[in-house]
C-alpha cells in the first residue's frame, strides 16, 4: 500500500492504529464518548452523519485534501473467519461505493468501489473502477489513500469495530465544493451478518452496492474542514490504548508498536512455485533474525532506527505484518521497499541465494560499462550484476515513416482513466542496436531483450521466463534433438504453425524428454499468468 501523502502517512496506519480522547487517558471510552467525539482523531463534531441505527453509523468529514470515512459497527466485536456454504474461508470486510460525479447512475471509468480487508489474506485498502453497472476493472492496490478495519474496546467490556476510509480527493478528481454520492456496505463472519448504509436488506449475500438504486446513496457536499495536525495525530500514538485490531489481540501496554503495512504473500498474481519459494517459506525467511539487520547494512541505515522496525506473524490470519516504532519514514519506506521487491522477486521464481547476494549484500555491485546491463539493474535492483550474461546482440535498420513501436499507457486525470499511446516513428534511417542476456538461477532461466534507440539510450526492456535446462550447455543435444523431433510429427500431422499450436509443440516436447528421464517445465507453466497462443 504506498502512502504518499505525508498526512496519510500519520494519520491512519493499514491495520492498527490507537486511540486518545483529551482527558480520557485513565478510561476507556463510552460508546457515547465516540458518538459525541468519534475516534481514530476522526473530527466527529465537524462530521456529517450519514446514517445512524442501532446496528451501523456511517459519517463523513472532508478538507481540501482528504475525504475521511468512518462506520462503526456496534454489534461485530469478534474478528473471526467464517466459512460459505462451499467451505471456503471469508472475514469481516466492507464496500464503499463512490458515485463520483453523483449523477445517480454508473458513469464508466470514474466511479469507484473502495474495499477494505476483501479476503483474509488481502489486508488494507483496496478499489476498482466501475466499466459499467454490472463490470468493473480487476481489484487495485495502487490507491494513494489508506484504511483499516479496527475493534475498539469500551469501557462497558464489549467491543466495536470501526471501518475507516481515508481517500484523496485528487484520486477521485473531486474539490472542495462539489457534490458526490455515496454507499457503505459490511459484511461480518462472525457474528454473521450483512448491512448497508442505505437500509436496504432484501438483497443477495455477498453481493456489491451495485443492487441499490444510485438515488438511494448518500449525497454529500464536500466541504473545507481543518488541517489535521500530524504532531497531535502522532502524540497520540505514545498514549496506552486497549484497541483490538485484526493484527493483534486486546492487551494492556504502553508498547508503542504500530501496524503500518500487510506483506502481501499468498496474493501475488505472478507466483510462479519454483525453487522452493512457497508462501511460507518466503515468510520463514522474513521473519529471519538477521534478515532486517542486513537490510538496514545494505541501506546504510543507522542500527538504532533499524531496531525500532519489525515483523509480526498472526498465526490466526497467517499474514505478516511490518510494524514500526517511532521509525522516521526515511528509515521505515526504504525497508518496506525493500522487503517488497524481495517478496515480489521471490514470488517470481528467483532464489533466495542470488537476492541475499545481491539485496541484502552490503557490498555493491562491480562497475560497468555494458548500458543493457545497467539498464536491467536499474529496473530491477534485486538482480546482482555479475549474474547476467550477453548472450546475442545485434543492429536492426528501420525506415523512415515506418512505424518502429507503439507505447501504450493508462494514467488517471481528475479521476477519470485516460488512455495514452505513443508511435515510435523516425524521421530519417536509422540503425538501433539491440541485444539479449540472460540469468540462470535455480530452476529458472530469465531472458533480457533490450532494444537501444538510434542515440544509444534504452527504447524498451522485455523479459520473459524460461525452464533454465534450455540453456544448460549439458542438455543442448538432447533438447534439439527433441524438439527436432517433436517439429517433424506436428509437421506430418498438419499442426504445425496453427493458432495455439505452441501448447501441443510444448506437451510433446515434455512428454518426450520426460520419457527421456528430464523433467522440463513449458513456459506456460513457468509464467502461469501469461497466455500463449
Amino acid at each position: 500500500m504506498r502512502l504518499t501523502s505525508k498526512i496519510i502517512l500519520g494519520f491512519l496506519g493499514t491495520c492498527c492504529l490507537w486511540v486518545s480522547y483529551p482527558g480520557m487517558a485513565a478510561r476507556l471510552p463510552t460508546e457515547s464518548d465516540i458518538r459525541e467525539q468519534g475516534c481514530f482523531h476522526f473530527p466527529q463534531p465537524e462530521a456529517r452523519i450519514l446514517c445512524d441505527t442501532k446496528a451501523l453509523r456511517l459519517s463523513a468529514w472532508n478538507n481540501a485534501d482528504l475525504l475521511y470515512i468512518q462506520a462503526i459497527l456496534w454489534n461485530d466485536d469478534s474478528m473471526a473467519l467464517g466459512k460459505t456454504e462451499k467451505g471456503q474461508q471469508y472475514g469481516d470486510s466492507s464496500t464503499l461505493s463512490l458515485d463520483v460525479d453523483a449523477n445517480q447512475k454508473v458513469t464508466p471509468n470514474q466511479d469507484r468501489d473502495y474495499s477494505l480487508d476483501p479476503w483474509p489474506s488481502l489486508h488494507g485498502l483496496f478499489y476498482c473502477i466501475q466499466l459499467s453497472r454490472h463490470s468493473s476493472t480487476d481489484i487495485k492496490d495502487d490507491s494513494s489513500g489508506t484504511g483499516s478495519i479496527c475493534y475498539m474496546a469500551l469501557a462497558n467490556g464489549s467491543r466495536a469495530r470501526v471501518d475507516s476510509y481515508v481517500i484523496p480527493l485528487k484520486e477521485i478528481g473531486k474539490r472542495v465544493g462539489e457534490d458526490i454520492r455515496l454507499c457503505f456496505r459490511a459484511q461480518s463472519a462472525v457474528p454473521a451478518f450483512e448491512i448497508n448504509s442505505a437500509g436496504d436488506t432484501n438483497r443477495p449475500p455477498q453481493d456489491s452496492c451495485y443492487h441499490i438504486p444510485g438515488n438511494r446513496y448518500h449525497r454529500l457536499q464536500l466541504g473545507n474542514g481543518n488541517t489535521l495536525p500530524q504532531k497531535t495525530i502522532a502524540a497520540s500514538w505514545s498514549k496506552g490504548s486497549k484497541s483490538f485490531t485484526r493484527s493483534r489481540a486486546a492487551r494492556d501496554s504502553n508498547e508503542r508498536w504500530f501496524c503500518s503495512s500487510s506483506i502481501y504473500i499468498d496474493s501475488s498474481f505472478n507466483h510462479a512455485k519454483f525453487n522452493d519459494n512457497t508462501p511460507d517459506m518466503i515468510r520463514q525467511e522474513l521473519v529471519d533474525k538477521e534478515f532486517l539487520p542486513k537490510i538496514g547494512i545494505k541501506l546504510k541505515l543507522p542500527s538504532r532506527e533499524m531496531a525500532k522496525i519489525r515483523f509480526v506473524y498472526s498465526s490466526l490470519y497467517n499474514s505478516l505484518t511490518l510494524e514500526q516504532n517511532g521509525a522516521p519514514p526515511f528509515v521505515y519506506e526504504p525497508v518496506h521497499e525493500a522487503v517488497d521487491s524481495y517478496v515480489k522477486a521471490r514470488s517470481a521464481g528467483h532464489t533466495r541465494k542470488l537476492l541475499m547476494s545481491s539485496l541484502i549484500n552490503s557490498h555493491p555491485s562491480p562497475a560497468c560499462d555494458d548500458p543493457g546491463m545497467r539498464a536491467i539493474v536499474d529496473s530491477q535492483p534485486w538482480i546482482p550484476i555479475s549474474a547476467l550474461k550477453l548472450e546475442e546482440t545485434g543492429v536492426m535498420t528501420n525506415k523512415a515513416g515506418k512505424e518502429v513501436s507503439r507505447t501504450t499507457s493508462i494514467s488517471s486525470v481528475n479521476g477519470i482513466s485516460v488512455t495514452n499511446e505513443v508511435a515510435d516513428i523516425p524521421k530519417t534511417d536509422e540503425v538501433r542496436k539491440w541485444a539479449c542476456y540472460i540469468l540462470l538461477d535455480g530452476d529458472l532461466c530469465w531472458q533480457y531483450g533490450i532494444q537501444f534507440k538510434a542515440n544509444g539510450s534504452v527504447a524498451f526492456i522485455t523479459d520473459s521466463k524460461y525452464d533454465s535446462k534450455d540453456f544448460d550447455p549439458k542438455y543442448k543435444d538432447l533438447i534439439a534433438e527433441v524438439e527436432k523431433d517433436v517439429s517433424d510429427i506436428m509437421k506430418k500431422k498438419g499442426s504445425s504453425g496453427k493458432f495455439g499450436s505452441c501448447h501441443l509443440f510444448w506437451q510433446l516436447k515434455k512428454d518426450k524428454l520426460k520419457e527421456r528421464g528430464l523433467d522440463w517445465h513449458s513456459p506456460s507453466e513457468v509464467n502461469p499468468y501469461t497466455s500463449y497462443d
